[in-house]
């Protein structure tokens, strides 16, 4: 993709001595950790453009968007050293994938790009002297609240190997951990991250037009969720956050592919959104929509999780009276169901679903919580539009 056009400006407090095509004239060192020093003439096999694509569709520190409004972005061509016992101890996280991050390599006077950016977060606490460890490496010791400084700048670095393209890091600048006792904490490095929009084809399209089956091409590095959505028009992009490294294999990974809202039916046509590094100020892979039909909000959270996980092919509305109505005998009716129904008001809404299931579809109705009602389900191996009456028991 190209960068966009609302490119950031400059990155505040600007990085001393870099001129505007990006070549820095002094070192600049930050926690005694890293050092930015003059590129001396060595040219970059990685353009600045492709640099700027590559550096855009990044993730910061936290996995997160790298830029946000206001934020600055300044590109630096420069040789970078980071500390060798700061490498070995990347940042941690509670993940809850099973993906290992490649191993981060030893930066010793690379040529680079390096994208400086604002901080996600300005801490408003004074900042204090942090402590180094024996090793001489730095430490995560908080500070004495007692030696307060000027704040600490916590920039976020963003570099990117200029020879190869394919090796990189984030390198987070130690800041004073917001009203923490005063300390400080940092600095941080973790695997460089990019947001890409991967190929997909589609596979099959369901019969109730409600969803689609699509593959995705990705690679077993790649970290993303599940479930794909269509704008209205039918486009269709979907972003995988994938590491700036050699790693994993291609394959193809089936996804449910949905209108923009639940409920609405997949468009006739579809189109494929733009493949490659997502470099966009803001990511334009669809979200689903927050304009969401009250049955087709109760399907889907009936069949969302667990052994019941099912896309929705068809919903139909009715009230708790409906249901009633339909249970036979006096209130609350002889049907197993009627229980279930007892506590809630009769003009409270219900649903009967359609969902796809491995062996064809299932039909049953939910109560007004999303819960789906015990001894009305049935199965059929194909497509059944509901009536334009209300459905009776099966």
């Amino acid at each position: 993709m190209d960068p966009d056009s609302r490119t950031p400006g400059p990155v505040q407090p600007a990085v001393p001595d870099v001129s505007a095509d990006g070549n820095i004239a002094a070192s600049w060192s930050l926690d005694d950790a890293i050092t930015v020093a003059p590129a001396a003439g060595a040219a970059p096999v990685i353009s600045r453009q492709h640099a700027l694509c590559t550096l855009l569709a990044a993730e910061d520190i936290r996995g997160s968007d790298l830029l946000g409004d206001g934020s600055g972005l300044t590109l630096i061509l420069g040789k970078v050293t980071v500390s060798d016992a700061l490498l070995a101890s990347p940042l941690e996280y509670a993940d809850t994938t099973d993906l290992v991050p490649p191993a981060l390599t030893a930066f010793h006077s690379r040529l680079a790009w390096v994208a400086v950016v604002d901080p996600p977060i300005v801490a408003a606490c004074p900042a204090t002297q942090q402590p180094v460890s024996p090793s001489g490496s730095p430490s995560d010791v908080e500070a004495s609240p007692s030696a307060s400084t000027a704040r600490v700048v916590p920039y976020q670095l963003i570099v990117l190997d200029a020879v190869t393209g394919t090796d990189g890091l984030v390198y987070a600048a130690r800041t004073n951990n917001p009203c923490a006792a005063q300390a400080l904490y940092g600095p941080d490095v973790d695997t460089l991250m990019v947001t890409i929009s991967v190929p997909w084809r589609l596979i099959s399209r369901d019969p109730g037009g409600l969803f689609d089956t699509i593959a995705l091409t990705v690679r077993s590095c790649d970290d993303f969720g599940d479930g794909a959505y269509a704008t209205s028009a039918g486009e269709m992009q979907f972003d995988v956050s994938r590491p700036i490294a050699t790693c994993g294999s291609s394959k193809e990974s089936d996804q449910t592919l949905q209108g923009p809202s639940i409920g609405t039916p997949v468009a006739t046509t579809l189109t494929h959104a733009a493949t490659g590094f997502d470099d966009t100020t803001t990511s334009t892979q669809p979200e689903p929509s927050s304009s969401v039909s009250a049955d087709g909000a109760l399907c889907a959270e009936a069949f969302a999780e667990g052994p019941n996980a099912a896309p929705v092919a068809a919903s139909y509305p009715v009230t708790v009276n409906d249901l009633r109505r339909l249970s036979g005998g006096p209130p609350p009716g002889i049907h197993p169901f009627a229980v279930q129904l007892a506590t809630f008001p009769g003009n409270d809404q219900a649903a009967w679903c359609e969902v796809k299931t491995s062996n064809g579809y299932l039909i049953s109705a939910v109560t007004p919580d999303g819960v789906p009602l015990d001894g009305v389900q049935n199965t059929t191996s194909t497509f059944q539009p509901f009536p334009a009456a209300i459905p009776a028991l099966p």
